[in-house]
């Protein structure tokens, strides 16, 4: 079943990362910029991206051992350009964990959207998660070892209005975890999915509207949302979690009771409904991961 760390409960202590690489998307603001400076805090050398290389300067200056900070420039929606950064990341870092934070929300109805808009979205959310996960579990794959996390939201688990495109931006990243979970499991990859609910961030203000703009406003429900410091703490606390609990063999107690690779972060009502929604999931996961080298050896045996 989901883990869940709800507003009240305590956050846990921030493990040690000394010796690991770290690559956090969308590190300028916001939650990956906390994670960010948590990370460097307790040791990690830290890779951080997005667009605004300025605003990642800044997000340098403020991390306790700047030195172990590298800034790249990376657009998630350019996905050929975010491919060969990848790739060129790959050869040059041995990176342990890649945090795919960076991500964009809408407000706005279905019927206003363009398709443009629409692409642009996917490419954020979805594509680059995919094109990430690829190339820079490349390494791990040839290591056998890493961690991979996905910051999904809660919209990954059910419809949430004005959200359309959104919704299916992450929920189709869930799914992707899902299935990335039970192929790289042998290959000793670790793979978390996190969704947070409302969170104290600029995500709604730069969220689009129909046309591609942005929205502008902060909605009331992210300003008195989760402060970035204390899901920060509970990613990495649990995080951690998830990597013990995959060490040894699938189990379906594991998967039905505390799943720490799923880690639900918002107030218990919103948890009992991503319980409900999961629950197919739960036995899916399960399944899917018993039966992947049967399935390999149906697919080698057709081609």
């Amino acid at each position: 079943m989901l883990a869940y760390a709800g507003y009240k409960q305590k956050s846990g202590e921030i493990p040690d990362f000394k010796g690991r690489v770290v690559l956090v998307t969308g590190a300028s603001s916001g939650i990956g910029k906390q994670l960010a400076k948590d990370l460097n805090k307790n040791g990690a050398e830290v890779i951080i991206t997005a667009r605004r290389v300025e605003q990642l300067e800044e997000v340098k200056k403020e991390c306790q051992f700047p030195e172990k900070i590298h800034v790249v420039q990376m657009d998630l929606a350019n996905i050929e350009e975010l491919t060969q950064i990848a790739k060129d990341l790959n050869n040059k870092f041995k990176i342990d964990m890649l945090i795919n934070n960076g991500g964009i929300s809408m407000r706005d109805e279905f019927k206003n959207l363009s398709l443009k808009m629409a692409k642009q979205m996917m490419n954020v959310n979805y594509l680059s998660v995919c094109a990430l996960s690829r190339y820079i579990g490349e390494g791990m794959v040839a290591r056998k070892s890493g961690h991979i996390i996905n910051n999904v939201s809660m919209a990954g688990l059910f419809p949430v209005p004005l959200r359309t495109i959104y919704s299916a931006s992450k929920y189709a990243v869930k799914l992707f975890s899902n299935s990335a979970r039970a192929e790289l499991r042998d290959s000793g990859i670790v793979v978390t999915d996190v969704f947070p609910g409302y969170v104290q961030t600029n995500i709604s203000a730069n969220a689009l509207v129909g046309d591609g703009s942005a929205f502008g406003k902060i909605d009331d429900n992210i300003s008195k949302g989760m402060k970035v410091e204390e899901l920060s703490r509970r990613i990495l606390h649990y995080s951690r979690k998830n990597e013990e609990q995959n060490k040894g063999k699938p189990s379906l107690f594991k998967f039905l009771f505390v799943d720490y690779s799923r880690l639900v972060v918002d107030k218990f009502y919103v948890k009992l409904a991503a319980i409900l929604s999961c629950l197919d999931d739960d036995i899916y996961k399960f399944i899917s991961q018993i039966k992947y080298k049967s399935q390999i050896k149906v697919m080698r045996k057709a081609q």
